[in-house]
This record gives C-alpha cells, sequence and structure tokens, in this order.
C-alpha cells in the first residue's frame, strides 16, 4: 500500500456524492482472476509504464502467490506479496480464495471508483455453495444506488460455462431488471496465452446467450464493443522483481509487452464504463429486497407475537381480579410493553435450558442468559438475529473440529446471533380501564395477533418460492426457544399457561399450513407463480400494513430499522478505502476516468471512447476544461453509438421524421398533441384525466391543444409541469435548439438532425 503520508498520498472523498461513484462488480470463477485484476488496476492507475513500477512502490491489496521456476536452474520457488486475512485465503496452488464481498474504492478526481470483488463461482465446495455465494453477493450490491458495470470474468479457454453462466446471467437478469444487460461486460484473462483472442469460450458463451434470447426473449450482446483482452502476467513481473529475482532481457521484453497491450485495454475498458447508463440497483433488486426484509421481520414478528400473547393473559388475569374483587375496579390495566436496546458490536449467545436460568425482578419472573459466548461476533457469513444457523460454526467461539462451543460446550445449533435486546417493563394504561374496555382491548389484541400470523405465513411463502438459497422456518425456531423460556418461567412459579398454550398452538397452525404449502409447490412446475404466492412489490406492502399496527406496528418497524443500522456498519467494515501515491493524478487511466470525454490519437483523429482501439498509439485525453476543447480547430462529428446522452453535452442525432416540408417553431420542440398525449397515456384512465387539467393551467381561456410530457429513463414517461431527470451526474442547463433537413441523395430521401445543447456540471 502507498504511505500513509497525508501530503503524499491521494485519499478517497468519503464524503461525495454516492450518485457520481462508478460502480464495478466482478464476477466470474474461482481462479480465474478477479483479485490479481484489482491488484493490477491499482498499479495502472499509478503508473504509465512498466518501468515506473520497478522503480517505485508497488501496489498490493489483495494476496497473491505464484510458483516460479527458474529456467536455468530449474529451482521452483513460491513467491508470495501481501498477507492473507479473513477475506482472502491462499490454497495451495496461490490462488486468492476470495471467502466475502468486499469493495475496493480508488480516489479518482472528485469521484469514487469502487471495484466490487466477489467469491468465486464453481465453488469447490458445490453448487449449494455457488448458491450461497449468490445470495451474498445480491445482499452486498443491494447497498449502492447503482452499478455502472457487470464485469464478468472468463478464461479464453474455457470448455463449460454452465455454471458461471446461470449464476452470472441468468441468475442476475432474474434479480435485476432486464436493462442490466446493456451494462454487461466479458473481460478475458490470461489471453496472452490464445494471442489475446476470446479462444474457445468465445464459440460456447454465444451458444449459451443464443439460448438466453430464444427461451427468455432476451439478448446480452457480446460484441468486440463490450469484450476486453487482459492479461496480467506483468503484475507477477512486479512480485519477481519485489522477491529480488533477476530475469533475462527477453523476459523482461515479453513482460513489457504484456503490461502495453494490458494497460490499452484497461483504457477501453475504463472508456467503455463511464459512458454506460447508470443501472439503478436500490429501485430493482426487489426479489433479493424482499427476502432481506422478510428474513429481516422474523425476530421482530416472533418477539412480538409472544409479547401479544401475555398481554392477552394480563387483560385477562386483570379482568377476572376485577370480577372478583370490586374494590380494584380503579385501577389501571397492566401490559409489558417493549424496549428496544441496540447492541454495540453484535453478539453471540447461548439459548440452551443449561445457559439459562430464571430470575426475579420487580416481583416478575425474567429469564437470564448466562453465557455471552462471543461478545463481538462479525462472523461475515451469519445472517443477523437467527438461531442455529450453519453459519454459526465459523464463528470463533466454536470449536470447528467438534462444532461445539469453546466456552459452554454446546452445540452451534444452539446458539443465537443477536445486535438487539428486547427487552419488556410492566407498565399500565392510561385510562381506568372497565370490564367492556378490557374485552375491547383483548379483541384489538387478538386482531394484531391474527394480522401478523397471516402476514407472516404470506411472507414465508413467498420465500421458500423465491428463495435463492434454501430457506429454514427461522421463525420456528424462535417459537421453540421462547416456549422453552416460558416452560422453564412456569416452573418457577409464573402463571403463564395461556402464553405456553399460545406458542404451541401457533407452532401447530404455522407448521401445519406451511407443509401443506410446501407440498402444493412440489407439485407445481414453477413455485413462483402459485395463486398463494405474493409478487416481491407486494412484500413491502404487507411490512407497510405491519408497521401501521396501532398496539405493535411502531415497536416491529423499530426492530427492522435497528436490524438495518447494524447491517450498515457491518457492511462498512468490508470496504477498503484505498490510498494512491499523490503522481497518480497525472496517469492516463486516472485522467480518462476523472474528467475525460473525448482523446485525441496521435495528435490528430478524435476518440470517442467507445469504439476500442485497434492499434498501438498516442492518446491525449480531452475534457471540458481544456484551454483549447470546442475551439475551431477541433472540428469534431462523431457517430452516435448508442441513444444520445444529453447528460454529457451537446449531441447531434439522426433520425428519419418522412417530414421533409415540416418547418417546426419553437413549441414543437417543446410541446406534443393532445391527441399524441392522449394515445402515450391511454393505459391509464388517472393519466388521461390530468390533461385536461394540465391544458387549463396552460391555457384558462381553453385555447391550448398542446402540452408537455417529460422522459425518466428508457421507458418512463409523464405528465409533468417539471422535468424529470434520471441521474444529474454531470447535466448542467439544456434545451432543445434546431432540426436540420439532411438530403441523402442516394436513398432519394430526407432526413432530419435533431440538435440539442446541455452545459456541463464541470462548467459550473
Amino acid at each position: 500500500m502507498a504511505s500513509s503520508n497525508q501530503a503524499s498520498t491521494i485519499k478517497t472523498n468519503r464524503n461525495s456524492d454516492p450518485s457520481t461513484d462508478i460502480n464495478v462488480l466482478l464476477m466470474g470463477q474461482t481462479g480465474v482472476g478477479k483479485s490479481t485484476f484489482i491488484n493490477a488496476l491499482a498499479n495502472y492507475l499509478c503508473n504509465d509504464t512498466l518501468e515506473e513500477v520497478t522503480n517505485d512502490q508497488m501496489q498490493i491489496l489483495i494476496p497473491s502467490a505464484f510458483s516460479f521456476t527458474h529456467e536455468e536452474m530449474f529451482d521452483e520457488k513460491r513467491i508470495q506479496v501481501g498477507e492473507e486475512n479473513e477475506y482472502e485465503k491462499l490454497n495451495d496452488d496461490g490462488q486468492t480464495c476470495t471467502r466475502y464481498c468486499r469493495s475496493f474504492v480508488f480516489p479518482v478526481g472528485k469521484k469514487n471508483l469502487r471495484i466490487i470483488d466477489t467469491p468465486g463461482i464453481g465453488d469447490t465446495r458445490g453448487l449449494e455453495q455457488d448458491t450461497k455465494n449468490f445470495h451474498e453477493i445480491l445482499t452486498f450490491i443491494s447497498q449502492y444506488e447503482h452499478l455502472n458495470a457487470i464485469c464478468i470474468l472468463l478464461r479464453p479457454n474455457e470448455e463449460r460455462l454452465t455454471i458461471l453462466f446461470r449464476f452470472c446471467v441468468n441468475e442476475l437478469l432474474r434479480h435485476l431488471h432486464v436493462s442490466v444487460r446493456e451494462n454487461i461486460i466479458f473481460v478475458f484473462t490470461n489471453a496472452r496465452s490464445t494471442f489475446f483472442k476470446p479462444g474457445s469460450t468465445s464459440k460456447i458463451l454465444r451458444a449459451l446467450l443464443n439460448e438466453l434470447k430464444l427461451t427468455q426473449n432476451i439478448e446480452v450482446c457480446f460484441t468486440r464493443e463490450n469484450s476486453f483482452l487482459l492479461d496480467n502476467e506483468s503484475f507477477r513481473y512486479m512480485a519477481l522483481r519485489k522477491d529480488g529475482i533477476e530475469l533475462s532481457n527477453e523476459q523482461i521484453l515479453s513482460y513489457q509487452k504484456s503490461w502495453e497491450h494490458t494497460v490499452k485495454e484497461y483504457l477501453n475498458l475504463m472508456g467503455y464504463i463511464v459512458t454506460r447508463p447508470l443501472h439503478g440497483v436500490s429501485n430493482t433488486l426487489s426479489l433479493n429486497e424482499a427476502e432481506q426484509l422478510i428474513r429481516n421481520l422474523t425476530r421482530p414478528i416472533a418477539e412480538t407475537v409472544r409479547l401479544i400473547q401475555q398481554n392477552i393473559q394480563l387483560a385477562k388475569q386483570h379482568k377476572e381480579n376485577v370480577l372478583k374483587n370490586s374494590d380494584i375496579t380503579s385501577q389501571r390495566l397492566p401490559q409489558y410493553d417493549a424496549e428496544i436496546i441496540r447492541l454495540k458490536h453484535p453478539r453471540t449467545i447461548c439459548v440452551n435450558e443449561n445457559c439459562c436460568e430464571p430470575i426475579i425482578i420487580n416481583n416478575e419472573v425474567k429469564i437470564k442468559y448466562t453465557s455471552k459466548c462471543h461478545e463481538s461476533c462479525y462472523c461475515k457469513s451469519i445472517l443477523q438475529d437467527t438461531i442455529s444457523d450453519a453459519s454459526m460454526k465459523e464463528c470463533e467461539a466454536m470449536d470447528h473440529e467438534t462444532g461445539t462451543c469453546k466456552k459452554c460446550s454446546c452445540s452451534w445449533k444452539e446458539h443465537q446471533h443477536i445486535t438487539y435486546r428486547y427487552k419488556t417493563n410492566l407498565c399500565y394504561l392510561n385510562k381506568i380501564c372497565s370490564s367492556s374496555d378490557i374485552d375491547k382491548r383483548i379483541d384489538d389484541l387478538e386482531d394484531e395477533k391474527v394480522k401478523i400470523e397471516d402476514i407472516y405465513k404470506k411472507l414465508s411463502k413467498f420465500l421458500h418460492a423465491n428463495g435463492i438459497i434454501s430457506i429454514n422456518d427461522d421463525i420456528l425456531q424462535y417459537y421453540k426457544v421462547f416456549l422453552k423460556e416460558e416452560q422453564l418461567k412456569n416452573k418457577f412459579g409464573c402463571q403463564n399457561n395461556d402464553v405456553i398454550g399460545g406458542l404451541e398452538q401457533m407452532m401447530q397452525d404455522y407448521t401445519t399450513e406451511m407443509n401443506s404449502f410446501k407440498d402444493t409447490i412440489r407439485n407445481e412446475n414453477d413455485s413462483s407463480n402459485s395463486k398463494d404466492v405474493l409478487v416481491a412489490e407486494n412484500i413491502f406492502n404487507l411490512a407497510g400494513t405491519l408497521y401501521r399496527l396501532p398496539i405493535n406496528g411502531k415497536k416491529i418497524r423499530e426492530q427492522v430499522d435497528c436490524l438495518k443500522i447494524s447491517q450498515n456498519d457491518i457492511s462498512s467494515k468490508r470496504e477498503v478505502f484505498v490510498e494512491l501515491p499523490i503522481k497518480a493524478n497525472s496517469s492516463a487511466m486516472m485522467r480518462l476516468v476523472d474528467q475525460s470525454c473525448l482523446a485525441l490519437i496521435d495528435d490528430e483523429h478524435i476518440w470517442d471512447m467507445n469504439r476500442p482501439l485497434e492499434h498501438d498509439c498516442k492518446l491525449k485525453f480531452l475534457h471540458f476544461m481544456e484551454e483549447n476543447f470546442f475551439k475551431s480547430n477541433y472540428n469534431v462529428e462523431l457517430c452516435s453509438f448508442s441513444p444520445p446522452q444529453f447528460q454529457y453535452g451537446s449531441f447531434a442525432y439522426d433520425v428519419k421524421l418522412n417530414l421533409e416540408d415540416w418547418q417546426p417553431s419553437r413549441d414543437d420542440f417543446s410541446y406534443i398533441a393532445q391527441s399524441v398525449a392522449e394515445e402515450m397515456f391511454a393505459y391509464d384512465r388517472f393519466k388521461l384525466a390530468q390533461i385536461p387539467h394540465m391544458l387549463r393551467l396552460m391555457s384558462p381561456l381553453d385555447t391550448q391543444t398542446s402540452l408537455s410530457v417529460y422522459r425518466m429513463g428508457d421507458c418512463h414517461f409523464d405528465i409533468t409541469r417539471r422535468p424529470l431527470i434520471s441521474s444529474t451526474k454531470q447535466i448542467g442547463k439544456f434545451e432543445f435548439s434546431a432540426i436540420h433537413q439532411i438530403d441523402i441523395p442516394s436513398y432519394g430521401e430526407t432526413m432530419q438532425c435533431v440538435q440539442a445543447l446541455s452545459i456541463p456540471s464541470q462548467l459550473h
């Protein structure tokens, strides 16, 4: 890593606007080179030539190791750079085994370039582990607003891609919006072995993409434009030099050629990435977010239904006392209130009955857990606030051979991971309750309990039908623990038979209904289409229903919010903010990513940074703050290879309108006819009702026959008095300016050139 000396390093701007971040997700098979990709990028950002690296400090973000055999002595030596950590382990072959997602954030001018490293697909532990890894990836990226690119790393000579394709393409398209296909990029590693060609992988990949198009009608492009051929062998050369190994001139020359080619491809890659439309993650990852929300609701719901059962019993006992003794009719109704206490650190506790004891506090029987097995448990794979999670075996408190706790000797299955304490306090309702008031309170509590149970059954069915990973009935684990607690309290003299009976009945009802549902979906080809299964969007509506429950909704919401805060804290510990040497500011890669919009090839030709470079060349990167940019000596005319993106500056776009005699007025640039608007919004009666209203706002005398509509993204149009802008990343002021007629003699037709102008935000 670079020195921490503030004057000699560039630090990441942790307070930057997240919408300006460049987020790149790396996916690929185990050992394909994702970690090397990140290590190499750190050095390419700092240096333009291999000589600069060898004379400077090597950037090492992730541990790497390989074997080197001297060409004359045939002595084999293991070369290792960087130290292993809890996220990356080196296997026997020296390959880095990334165990959990982690992001590396590079400072690039005023922006942040975030590269997200992921566990490899094709894990040696089998398909089940691949499934868990993919779920981990989806969960991790859900914290970001958008992705700029998804780089799928491939070896150029693969023979089988079925498992990789399933997770990197099929499952991604299932969980993200189909528009993510515009952000998929194919990166071939170790390309020197196939003379920088895609090799045999190309044929297999095309076949799988064609199958996707035929079966799901989804086309993912695989062209030279979105494919890049890298070879990071020069990173090994840096490691050899760092280890003091001398190489022949021929070997050094080979590594230099590899460096030069790969730097050029990285420039192509980064140039392509910054032109991709942003793919909104937080808005489209609905299926995975629904899963996370349901898991976050499990403990809050379990805690709440037990509290309701306890309060029903308290109310019934109070009513009995009132009926027996008229002197206490003036007393207020006792009820338990929940207090949510967030822990400073996640904790692992044992819930075995041998590790807890009943105690008396203010004449109430409480259960105290005596074994806090791991006070600060940040085990990466454990699902928060779950019981008997298999990942508990990886907790530091567990003996990995026996699966028992080193502190209490109980099985990992008897342990719970918690992030907050759920404490109940006895309180009294403000008003004096009559017998009818008590009955009303009991009815309200029963009604909320039924609603909560019904909602959770629907949520659980959704998980069983749509879950990526196999689903355990987590709520049953909570019910079992709570039942043991209540039975232990009962033995200690607590009058809680109704609570015990209620928990037993809830367990039976839930088990019966879920077993019936599981039998149903086993007999259906597509369980997600079952009439009993909700769509992802409805999950959030159900959660809102829970939060609005008049008695217990607020405490359910408070628990879920507490879990989200803890999740964010854990995620922040998995982000590495990289410091780079100050000289990185002048590297070609840095200039490209930070501020360039065009480049000059060999001081002569303009490059739009979309098309691949085809030969060795000299590059000069151009940006809006250049003294001579857009001056008369730069006559820039570029073809658009994608829809015009006005946020990047002025544009011209050629279209066929079939309106040769049309002389547009200023209003033609701003408005559409009422009849056109009615046709556009025919699908929505509410929008149709807005059209006359909007016209009257523009002209109270009913003389207005055209109005404005605004577009956001690829397919969303709306009627509004204000523009809708999906990304304010680089946009300043913009305005449509003109339409020019273009004669095309070879076709005997006329086209129109539509022009618009925006002031880039860099000039503000």
